[in-house]
């Protein structure tokens, strides 16, 4: 079993350094002017980033998101972009059920950030969910290990956290249709749009705390 995690870790590993070594060089017009014949193979591919971008934090996952929306409709982008939502709300959580709660205690012990924003999913998990995935809080990955650890029921973290991430992922599947032409009004409504809500969703994610914060005082 030690042997297997050693495995998958270097894995990992391998990925991430080719990650960081190639990201300098890889321009946007080089990414942009991606045209794959097969495009089931090519959703294929843009799934497995979803999922890469699910255990590598520092992956963005607004690249396959504009991706979907740059080589397909966009019912088919957001078909597409919606499945990658539920890999990435789904691998953290298996990944933290496998190494298990005092492994995933162990590593929260150590960010006592992850700590404040774990208490506020005592009142209502699904709620929880997703705030943390709307509001792309940076821990969430990790939180999400951690939810997968300690037993929160699977289909309550999946659709919470799918729910969340929807809005943000329809508008920048939009995004990723204008990308080509940023000087019309349908790439400017979508950048917007993706402004405001991130900035609604912080709002959204500060209040809610704000009011378990609360209930915490007056209990």
């Amino acid at each position: 079993m030690k042997k297997r995690w050693k495995l998958e870790g270097l894995g990992l590993l391998a990925i991430g350094l080719l990650y960081l070594n190639c990201k300098d060089s890889i321009t946007v017009e080089e990414v942009l002017s991606w045209q794959p014949e097969n495009l089931f193979l090519a959703a294929v591919i843009l799934l497995c980033i979803f999922a890469v971008k699910s255990v590598l934090v520092f992956v963005p996952i607004m690249i396959p998101q504009i991706l979907a929306g740059h080589l397909y409709s966009r019912e088919m982008a957001i078909l597409i972009n919606g499945l990658g939502l539920v890999v990435v709300v789904s691998l953290p959580y298996w990944i933290g059920k496998r190494l298990g709660s005092a492994k995933m205690e162990r590593l929260i012990r150590k960010y006592p950030k992850i700590q404040n924003i774990l208490k506020a999913q005592e009142d209502n998990q699904m709620a929880f969910c997703f705030m943390l995935r709307a509001c792309a809080v940076p821990p969430a990955d990790i939180v999400t290990m951690y939810l997968g650890a300690t037993g929160m029921p699977y289909l309550t973290n999946v659709i919470g956290g799918t729910l969340g991430c929807f809005p943000g992922m329809v508008l920048t599947t939009f995004l990723g249709a204008n990308i080509r032409n940023p000087e019309s009004p349908a790439f400017w409504q979508a950048l917007i749009l993706n402004v405001v809500w991130i900035i609604l969703s912080g709002l959204g994610f500060y209040l809610y705390k704000k009011v378990h914060s609360g209930k915490e005082d007056a209990g």
